[in-house]
Order: structure tokens, then sequence, then C-alpha cells
């Protein structure tokens, strides 16, 4: 059996209530990066061909550290928990999407999950668009279930990152477009198209500055929900059978 360490199955040691620190790397997939004892099991499993589907081994591929090896754990989802709080963090010059979530147990960490807020054409990353775009929609309080997913557009060819949000087994649904018959709604505005030289181009700016107030607000929300003591629904503590996990 594996327990549920706030909302994250996972094998581990004994729960000691600190914060998790997870990612959602652009391939979506919830990645938590081991350290020390962790990691040496991992690289020691990987090297006799015994690692578990759960765990990779990978090189970084960019920074300071460059071709290090690091070891991580693999999630497909964070279940059954109370989001606490969502703010924006400053970090390596990158505007990052912080979430922290509890599932309200006795000693249960923290999860906090990040993510690229702004990407590199000015516009919202796919994950945090798609998460601040079901927040009019989202009942603070009740507890929820998240999911990443990454799909590949037939029409278009494109990619598409997004996040699935479960709140009273029903998922929250976008405020600004209809997915059902395929319409924008709501009052999000639209990027500006221009064409110069015979190209196209386009400018985000006014969706990604409404989609930052969107977020801003909410987190103020969260924590004056969280700082006025309001209670909870405390879910029911998870037990997860190793045979019926997805990875």
């Amino acid at each position: 059996m594996i327990e549920n360490y706030g909302g994250l199955s996972y094998k581990g040691s004994e729960n000691n209530g600190n914060t998790i620190y997870v990612e959602i790397k652009p391939d979506s997939l919830l990645v938590r990066r081991l350290q020390d004892n962790d990691a040496e099991q991992v690289f020691n499993q990987k090297n006799n061909g015994t690692l578990d589907r759960e765990f990779r081994v990978r090189e970084l591929e960019m920074g300071p550290n460059k071709g290090q090896q690091v070891a991580e754990q693999i999630f497909d989802e964070i279940s059954n928990v109370q989001l606490i709080k969502a703010e924006v963090e400053e970090k390596f010059n990158q505007r990052r999407m912080v979430l922290v979530f509890n599932n309200m147990q006795d000693d249960s960490p923290n999860i906090q999950v990040q993510c690229t807020l702004i990407n590199d054409y000015n516009s919202v990353n796919g994950y945090a668009s798609s998460f601040i775009d079901r927040i009019p929609n989202i009942t603070i309080g009740t507890p929820m279930t998240i999911k990443t997913w990454m799909m590949t557009d037939k029409k278009t060819g494109k990619t598409r990152r997004g996040i699935t949000i479960l709140q009273n087994n029903e998922k929250v649904q976008s405020a600004y477009y209809d997915y059902l018959n395929n319409v924008r709604i709501g009052d999000k505005p639209s990027a500006i198209k221009t064409t110069k030289l015979g190209k196209d181009s386009w400018d985000f700016t006014p969706v990604a500055e409404f989609q930052l107030a969107k977020f801003e607000e909410f987190g103020n929300d969260l924590k004056s929900y969280w700082d006025n003591g309001e209670v909870a629904t405390k879910p029911e503590a998870v037990v997860v059978d190793e045979e019926n996990l997805p990875f």
C-alpha cells in the first residue's frame, strides 16, 4: 500500500509535515525533485535496472548544472486537497505561478505546485492560463483534484496544455470559453493581431494583463478566506492501492 501524503501518492519516509515542492513540466508531468537518500536510492535502482515507473533519472539541459543527473518522482494528479494560497513568485528572472495545497489532515505537508506564469511570448503559460480561466468557477473552501494534460490540436497541429480541476466530482469549466459550442464567452480580451510586410504578429498584452489581475484578485480572496478562520470541508484520508496507480 502507498499512503497519500497531502494528496500526493508516493513511497516515502514518515511524514514530517514539511512542504513538498512539485513542478509542472512542459510535458505535463507533475514532478518532485528528490534529494539525498531518496535520490541515491533512485540512482541505484536505475543502475540495477529495477527503477519503478513512478521515478525517473534525467540530465539537466540548461543552467549552471547542465549535464548533472537528477532523480525525480512523477505524479499524475493531486487529489482531494484544499487550495490555500495562490501567488506569483519571481525566480531566475522569470515570473512563476505558485499554488499551495493541503489535504487538511493532521500533520499533513503543504504541497507547493509551480509552473511558468509568463512565457517568452509575453503571454500567460498554457497551464497557468488554463487554471486562471477557471478561477471564477472555483469554489474556495471546497476540496479539489487537479490533473495536468497535453494534447496536439488536430486542426492546427499546435500543442495545447492545461489543467483539469475537479470539485464535487465535476469538472470546473472555463469562464471564458464554451468548449461544447466552441465559442468565446465572458469578458476576457483577445490578443491584438497586426500585419507588417505581409507577416502576422500577435500582441498578448491585453490578455496577460487581464489574467494576471484575475490571479492576483483570486490570491487575495484565498488569503482573506483562510485568514478569517473559515472552516473548510475536510477531505477524508485517502489510501491508494499500489496496483491501481496509473503510473
